[in-house]
C-alpha cells in the first residue's frame, strides 16, 4: 500500500520564448518547480494537463536534485500530477498553475 502524502510538489511560473507546434505548446510561458520526498530532493515523473480540458500535454521528469520545467506553454491554467517512479508513494497534484 502506498504512503501518503508522497512528494512535495512545488511549481512556479516564468516567461520564456519558444515554439513547439501544438496548439497548447506554442506560447512563451514556462512552469518549473521542484520535487522532494520526505524533505529531500527526489526524482519523479510530472504530467502537465490543461486545466480546462484535462488533456495531458507534457510528461517530464525531475532531475536528481528534484528540479523540473516545461517550456512553451500558452497563457492558460494548468495542473501538474507528480508520480513516484518507484510506486512507493501516492501521486500529488499542484493545481491552478499559470505560466503568465
Amino acid at each position: 500500500m502506498a504512503s501518503s502524502p508522497i512528494l512535495g510538489l512545488q511549481a512556479r511560473a516564468n516567461q520564456l520564448g519558444g515554439y513547439i507546434g501544438s496548439s497548447f505548446l506554442n506560447g512563451g510561458g514556462r512552469l518549473e518547480g521542484s520535487v522532494s520526498r520526505n524533505g529531500a530532493p527526489a526524482r519523479a515523473v510530472i504530467w502537465i494537463h490543461d486545466r480546462r480540458t484535462g488533456v495531458l500535454l507534457v510528461r517530464t521528469r525531475s532531475t536528481a536534485d528534484g528540479v523540473w520545467q516545461v517550456s512553451n506553454l500558452n497563457d492558460r491554467p494548468y495542473y501538474a500530477v507528480c508520480f513516484d517512479p518507484a510506486g512507493q508513494f501516492n501521486a500529488e497534484v499542484a493545481d491552478l498553475l499559470s505560466p503568465a
